[in-house]
């Protein structure tokens, strides 16, 4: 996860294309006890073919 200095942004990156379902939503609960507004996230599908 990557954040701003005041948490007007963040970021859950992966080196994969999706994250496993479990992962994302032990991320996603960490950033809510933060204090970040998940239910404001957007997710974006990552459908592009390498080569």
């Amino acid at each position: 996860m990557v954040c701003g200095p005041n948490r007007s942004y963040l970021w859950i990156l992966s080196r994969e294309k999706t994250l496993p379902d479990p992962i994302l939503n032990r991320l996603t609960e960490k950033a809510r006890e933060l204090g970040f507004a998940v239910d404001e996230l957007i997710y974006v599908t990552q459908d592009r073919k390498d080569g």
